[in-house]
């Protein structure tokens, strides 16, 4: 529950930067993979 909290308040900081760089290494897996 504490971690969700954290994560939330933090979504636009740190956490939403981590986001966005995993989404894109998982774009771009994805795009190599079913090349």
């Amino acid at each position: 529950m504490s971690d969700n909290q954290k994560q939330v308040s933090t979504q636009s900081g740190t956490s939403g930067v981590v986001l966005i760089i995993f989404e894109l290494l998982i774009w771009i897996w994805l795009w190599v993979w079913t090349m």
